[in-house]
C-alpha cells in the first residue's frame, strides 16, 4: 500500500507538470495568434488622415530637395523646404509644438552640428586649412622621402585632420584638391592618387560624433558616451587606415594605378 501511495503521488506530480506545460504551451500559442490577428487588423485598417498628410508632406519635401537647382525655374533652399514641411504638419495637427520641443536628442544634434559646421567653415574662410595644406606640401617637397612613404604619411594626415571638420563634404572641398596636387607632385599617378584619396575620404566618418551628417543623429540616441565614441572611433580608424595602406595600396599598385 505504501509503494502504491508513493507511485500515486509521483503520477500526480507528473500529471500536474504535464498539465501545466500543456497549459503554458496553449497560452503562448494563443498569445501568438492574438498578436498575429492584431497585426493583420493593423495592416488592413484604412490610413488615418494624419498618416496621409505625413506621406504627402514627406514626398513633397523629397521632391523639393531633389529638384532644387535641377528643375528649371524651381529654387528653394533645402532648409526652407524642411521648415515648410514641419509647418504644414503642425498646421494639420499631425505634430504639436510640444512634440517638437520634447525631442531633446534632435535639438542636441542640431546645436552640435550647427556650432561645429560653423567652426569648420570659419577655419576655412580664415585661411587656416589652406595654410595647413600648403605647409604639408612644402614639407613633403623638401623632405626627400620616397613617393610611396610620402603618400602614406600624406594619407594619414588627410584622414586625421578630419578632427577639424564637421562634415566629410567640407573636408573634401577644403583639402582634397590640395592633397591631390601634392600626391601628383610626389610622383603618384594622377588617377591612382585621386582614387586613393577618394577612398580615404570614406574612412573618417566615424572618428568623432560630429564627423559626418549621420554621426550626430546616432550619437544623439545616447547609446554610447562621448569618450567611448572617440575612443572606439579612433581604434576603428587605425584598423581601417592600416588595412587601406597595406592591402589597398598594394592592390592598386598591382593594378598599375600607382
Amino acid at each position: 500500500h505504501a509503494s502504491m501511495g508513493v507511485e500515486g503521488k509521483e503520477a500526480d506530480k507528473t500529471g500536474n507538470y504535464a498539465g501545466r506545460h500543456q497549459y503554458n504551451d496553449l497560452s503562448e500559442r494563443s498569445k501568438r495568434r492574438g498578436r498575429q490577428r492584431q497585426q493583420q487588423q493593423q495592416e488592413q485598417r484604412p490610413w488615418s488622415s494624419e498618416e496621409i498628410v505625413t506621406l504627402c508632406v514627406v514626398l513633397l519635401m523629397l521632391f523639393g530637395w531633389i529638384a532644387e537647382g535641377k528643375l528649371p525655374g524651381f529654387k528653394m533652399d533645402p532648409t526652407t523646404t524642411a521648415f515648410a514641411g514641419v509647418s504644414v504638419m503642425i498646421l494639420a495637427r499631425v505634430l504639436t509644438w510640444k512634440d517638437i520641443v520634447s525631442e531633446a536628442n534632435a535639438w542636441n544634434t542640431l546645436v552640435w552640428l550647427a556650432i561645429l559646421s560653423g567652426l569648420a567653415n570659419g577655419l576655412r574662410e580664415a585661411g587656416v586649412i589652406g595654410y595647413f595644406s600648403k605647409r604639408v606640401s612644402v614639407f613633403f617637397k623638401s623632405a626627400g622621402i620616397g613617393p610611396g612613404t610620402s603618400f602614406s604619411v600624406l594619407t594619414v594626415i588627410y584622414i586625421y585632420s578630419h578632427y577639424l571638420f564637421a562634415s566629410c563634404t567640407a573636408h573634401m572641398i577644403s583639402m582634397y584638391t590640395a592633397f591631390l596636387g601634392v600626391a601628383v607632385e610626389l610622383g603618384i599617378k594622377p588617377l591612382g592618387a585621386a582614387l586613393l584619396l577618394g577612398y580615404a575620404s570614406n574612412l573618417m566618418g566615424g572618428l568623432t560624433h560630429y564627423a559626418s551628417g549621420a554621426a550626430p543623429v546616432l550619437f544623439g540616441r545616447g547609446y554610447v558616451s562621448l569618450l567611448e565614441w572617440w575612443r572606439i572611433g579612433f581604434i576603428i580608424s587605425l584598423v581601417n587606415t592600416l588595412t587601406f595602406l597595406c592591402v589597398g595600396t598594394t592592390w592598386m599598385r598591382f593594378l598599375g594605378y600607382m
